[in-house]
């Protein structure tokens, strides 16, 4: 995610500099051929492309206001994540013991249910991200904090069978939860699963944004509408005898195709991009919470944003 809202020439000229200079050509070929012919007439005449513009900004604005939404539902989902973790763990501290301070075995308990949640966290990430084997290994099933891995070698087994390793993970913090309160039903016991289904819910509504995609004529139509107004801009009458004209007109054109470019760069902020929802940093933050709400010695640092993205 982009956190420097300074103009970045660099990022600037990544997203529309290449588009800019092809319009740029092939306005001023337009306006070359179109006077050394004396064929100005067969432009497109400036009250129809008005009109035009007009029209396709209309759909633009819904566009990427439905790929904004898309956007910060993300972010909200996840800034409700971290609260759910944070809420989870000082759960287990308080209720997860006997008496004013906790036994070595409760200890054990909260180490066990943290060192998974950590394992959750980082799981729905990959899984939204969809990363591959060398990434699991590296930060699921090889990792190591405080020198001790996040899965036990039954819970890593039975992980890497299933199809959804972040749902498996929950289910195991369940029957954890259940084993402590050998099955009794007890309020902390539910009050715990009532986070462990809010965690659910969490993945289940990022999932959903990441498998759902918007409809196809409404993606599909906007980018031809844009592609075809940006060549109508190009081939029209506005396309004058000068230099400015010639550049506005490139302008207008690269303006319109950014638009419709952020739009679609909105439409999926699970995706690693530059415009993402910074899961990394997320989790991140919630593995340092929860590892000091515990106790536990932590050597992590938050991650810092490099040239202005933080992932």
């Amino acid at each position: 995610m982009l956190i420097d809202d300074r103009y970045n020439v660099y990022k600037l000229a990544q997203v529309t500099g290449m588009k800019f200079l092809a319009l740029l050509a092939a306005s001023a070929t337009v306006s070359l051929v179109a006077t050394a012919l004396d064929v100005e007439y067969l432009l497109f005449p400036m009250q129809l492309v008005g009109i035009f513009v007009a029209a396709v900004s209309i759909f633009l604005a819904f566009r990427i206001n439905a790929g904004y939404s898309r956007w910060w539902l993300a972010r909200q989902i996840w800034g409700g994540l971290v609260n759910e973790s944070r809420s989870l763990i000082v759960y287990i501290v308080t209720m997860l013991r006997s008496g004013n301070e906790p036994t070595e075995i409760e200890r054990e308990w909260h180490r066990r249910i943290v060192y998974r949640h950590i394992g959750f966290i980082n799981a729905l990430r990959l899984q939204l991200r969809h990363q591959g084997p060398a990434d699991w290994e590296a930060e699921i099933w090889g990792r190591r904090i405080n020198g001790r891995p996040l899965f036990s070698k039954e819970e890593t087994a039975r992980l890497r069978a299933s199809a959804n390793v972040a749902t498996q993970v929950v289910a195991l913090q369940g029957d954890d939860i259940a084993d402590y309160f050998n099955h009794s039903g007890d309020r902390r016991q539910v009050r715990i699963s009532q986070i462990l289904r809010e965690l659910y819910v969490c993945q289940g509504r990022s999932e959903a944004i990441k498998n759902t995609v918007l409809a196809w004529g409404y993606v599909y139509y906007t980018k031809i509408l844009t592609r075809t107004l940006a060549a109508a801009v190009v081939f029209s009458q506005l396309n004058g005898h000068s230099v400015a004209g010639t550049a506005l007109v490139a302008c207008i054109a690269t303006i319109f195709l950014t638009i419709e470019q952020v739009g679609r760069n909105l439409d999926n902020p699970f995706e690693n991009a530059f415009n993402d929802t910074p899961l990394s940093s997320l989790c991140r933050s919630i593995e340092i919470d929860i590892l000091q709400q515990i106790g536990e010695p932590c050597d992590l640092a938050p991650l810092a944003p490099a040239y202005g993205r933080l992932d």
